[in-house]
């Protein structure tokens, strides 16, 4: 520190550079305090963009520090030292914070590191909203299609047997008349056919109606179990 160093090798960024380091264009006579306006300049950057409705604790005492820390002075500029001591940072332990121990000291820190889980809590929700939109919307789906395929089966059941019902009443078979060759077996046959199709029909369609809750029921595990994890 307090050594002087090459131009190209000082970093400069306009509004935060310390009136000594503008003066030289070979070398810079670099210094902590230095440092330290460039600080107090953050400071103040971060002052100045407060909104209207937030509060500075210290305010006036924020100010005066700031006011120390940019003297275009350096031999009146505050030292590192002295921004430590400062009143404002009376509350603050510097030994804790080198040892690495204890909360952030900045308000702000802790005020954006809770907006940020709550925003991640707010996030998950919306994901787990969308996750169960979209498992109803399958459900329905799966319901509507089961309830279809169900009235398919219901009126092929019901149409054999109407069939089977009129092959018992016309066992001549046909408008013209024509006698059943086989008699009685033949009509028996041919009802106990149609009872037996209708039947099959009409087991299907149970079973696809059985196959539509149980879906719904494995969906609905799902969503729990998805929910509670």
């Amino acid at each position: 520190m307090d050594q002087p160093c090459p131009q190209e090798e000082a970093t400069h960024t306009r509004g935060f550079t310390a009136p000594e380091l503008r003066r030289f264009v070979s070398y810079v006579p670099f210094s902590i305090k230095s440092d330290v306006y460039a600080l107090g300049m953050a400071y103040a950057r971060m002052l100045v963009r407060v909104r209207k409705y937030q509060t500075v604790a210290d305010e006036a005492l924020f100010v005066e520090l700031i006011l120390t820390m940019v003297n275009n002075d350096i031999q009146q500029r505050a030292t590192l030292q002295q921004v430590l001591q400062h009143p404002y940072f009376s509350h603050i332990d510097w030994d804790q914070i080198e040892r690495a121990e204890g909360p952030p000291p900045c308000p702000l820190a802790k005020q954006v590191m809770e907006r940020f889980a709550v925003a991640r809590r707010k996030l998950a929700d919306q994901q787990r909203q969308h996750q169960q939109q979209q498992q109803q919307q399958q459900q329905q789906q799966q319901q509507q299609q089961m309830q279809q395929q169900f009235q398919r089966q219901t009126a092929a059941a019901a149409a054999a047997a109407a069939a089977a019902a009129g092959a018992a009443k016309n066992p001549g078979g046909g408008a013209h008349g024509i006698n059943n060759a086989a008699g009685p077996r033949g009509e028996r046959a041919a009802a106990a056919a149609a009872a037996a199709a209708a039947a099959a029909a009409l087991a299907a369609a149970a079973a696809a109606a059985a196959a539509a809750r149980g879906g719904k029921a494995t969906a609905g595990g799902r969503g729990r179990a998805q929910h509670q994890q």
